[in-house]
């Protein structure tokens, strides 16, 4: 129940904060890079990983899944040293930098560990 409650949570984050950066690029040219945009949409693709993780259900071939756990992992570390990370360290100060990736973090952890073990430990759900 936790990990189905998590999965629908993390739905709409991900689609809230995919709507306005995709809407701050409109309103406010130059105020959202494209790393934003690229860690907006890369993170819509692991819903259905994190749905099939909490549900039990084989989403899109294994393959795939197997193939984008390792590039989320490298996208999760590139943003904690992301030229946006760092301009917010610049202007906000690094307590708060440091504040904004923990919280990343304890929010990212499970569904990585989630999409983790759907992608090679979960057998079960494969066949």
């Amino acid at each position: 129940m936790a990990w189905k409650t998590y999965a629908w949570v993390m739905l709409v984050l991900v689609l809230a904060t995919a709507v306005g950066r995709v809407g701050m690029r409109f309103k406010r040219p130059g105020s959202t890079s494209n790393w934003d945009l690229f860690e907006a949409a890369f993170n819509l693709v692991l819903i259905p990983g994190l749905f099939g993780f909490a549900y039990r259900r084989a989403y899109l071939p294994r393959i795939f899944w197997e193939v984008i756990v390792p590039a989320a992992w490298v996208a999760i570390l590139y943003g904690l040293f992301s030229p946006t990370h760092r301009k917010l360290a610049r202007e906000k100060g690094v307590r708060i930098a440091v504040f904004a990736s923990l919280g990343s973090l304890a929010l990212n952890l499970p569904g990585m560990l989630a999409i983790t073990l759907y992608a090679y430990w979960r057998p079960e759900i494969w066949r």
